[in-house]
């Protein structure tokens, strides 16, 4: 945020009712602001529909004292509890704005020189700031774009504790039979898992002959399983340091972790059908998946995350969204290091970060771009892989606005500048 834009968004809430809610779970407290510069009695109002109508009854009174003609809500953004008020005020038809926390934060203290803080102080320093231009456009995914929000934000849970559960499976193997993974690389496979869900312990596996194993799991969806892989699970089921104290109790809890992770691979898998339905509903989507490497739940999460890219009026607010906007400290002749500010939504920086690392190992404008970064000696691959993820956000933002597919037709980096052009 520079100085042009702060003194154009002071400029839009000049003349203007202001006020700053404080958010809480069950009980709200907002300060309003006249353009007179002078402060209202703050109102505490409950997280219902008898407060959300004593708070519009609250804002009437003073734009009517005031005589304004528009109202501007600021909120300090504090997750999901706002999210029924916004609502309600922006079906009002009142103007909304977020402001930093970290900004109310840091504030408040300068406010009256004194660390004292409450409810009311906080909501009239959210309204101060707003009234300094000091804020951020609210953005309500609405529609389609809602629905994708909510399934994405549920999907990622989801992948968090499938993560979790697949952690505490690899320790009980580590304790159980650690040599396992000497023959079957990776846990997840369809082989690995069937023989830990059946077999889980190395006692078991060497229950039965490596002829049976063989003949069971090609059975059982691994139709090339070949008798000397399970032969050697066999030696090293025999020759094992696994422990042997409790080992039914560490299957029993390695089947538990087993059973979680397959009823959350179940789940996962219904959530990604429902995404693959709900994106070809978004305007947007098929110009975000004209470039090859955004596949359909990278889209997903790129609308949900942003309630759709048209909402922006430039690239670089949706950099700020996802926390890649650059920063560099600067003092006298000290200069630090040119940084990310990860000040945003992890999850559309995550997915803009994956994508970027797709994108490099594709023969294109991106890895083209990467490679010259690179070629220079001076930048380190993750600075670069981050360079590329905030070009593309310029080159999807650029093919949303103007209404355009991405031609992967490579004939050098002049393409990707024609594309991105004014984004």
């Amino acid at each position: 945020m520079n100085w042009k834009t702060i003194a154009v968004k002071r400029q839009s809430v000049k003349d203007k009712l202001i006020v700053g809610i404080d958010i809480a779970k069950k009980l709200h407290v907002a300060k309003a602001l006249l353009p007179s510069g002078e402060f209202m009695p703050a109102l505490k109002f409950h997280n219902d529909l008898a407060g959300f109508t004593k708070l519009i009854d609250y804002i009437r009174r003073y734009q009517n004292q005031a005589h304004c003609d528009g109202v501007t809500c600021a909120f300090e953004s504090t997750g999901h509890y706002g999210m029924c008020l916004i609502h309600w005020v922006q079906g009002h038809g009142l103007t909304t704005v977020w402001v930093n926390p970290v900004h109310v934060k840091r504030t408040r203290d300068q406010f009256d020189n004194s660390p004292a803080g409450s409810d009311s102080k906080s909501a009239m320093v959210i309204a101060d700031l707003a009234s300094q231009g000091k804020f951020l456009t609210v953005v309500i995914p609405t529609g389609v774009y809602a629905s994708l929000r909510e399934t994405v934000v549920m999907r990622d849970h989801l992948m968090a504790e499938r993560t979790a559960k697949l952690n505490q499976l690899q320790a009980a193997l580590d304790r159980l039979f650690p040599e396992f993974t000497d023959v079957f690389k990776d846990i997840k496979g369809r082989a690995a898992l069937y023989l830990l869900e059946h077999y889980p312990s190395p006692q078991e596996i060497l229950g039965k002959s490596a002829a049976e194993l063989t003949q069971e799991l090609r059975q059982n969806g691994c139709p090339r399983m070949s008798q000397k892989k399970i032969d050697l699970l066999q030696v090293k089921a025999r020759e094992t340091v696994g422990v042997k104290e409790a080992w039914v109790l560490i299957s029993a809890g390695l089947i538990d972790a087993l059973a979680a992770v397959k009823n959350l691979n179940e789940r996962i898998k219904v959530l990604e059908e429902l995404l693959k339905n709900l994106v070809p509903q978004a305007e947007e989507s098929e110009y975000l998946l004209s470039v090859r490497g955004i596949g359909v739940i990278s889209t997903a999460v790129l609308l949900g995350e942003t309630g759709g890219w048209r909402n922006y009026g430039h690239a670089r607010a949706v950099l700020k969204l996802a926390g890649l906007n650059v920063y560099v400290v600067q003092s006298g002749q000290y200069e630090g290091a040119h940084r990310i500010s990860k000040r945003g939504r992890g999850l559309l920086r995550k997915v803009l970060f994956l994508a970027a690392l797709r994108l490099i190992r594709i023969e294109g404008e991106f890895k083209e771009f990467y490679t010259r970064l690179i070629g220079t000696g001076k930048v380190r691959k993750i600075k670069a892989v981050v360079a590329v993820a905030c070009r593309l956000v310029r080159v999807l933002y650029a093919l949303v606005r103007d209404r355009r597919h991405y031609s992967d037709r490579w004939s050098g980096p002049s393409s990707v500048t024609a594309v991105a052009q004014g984004a």
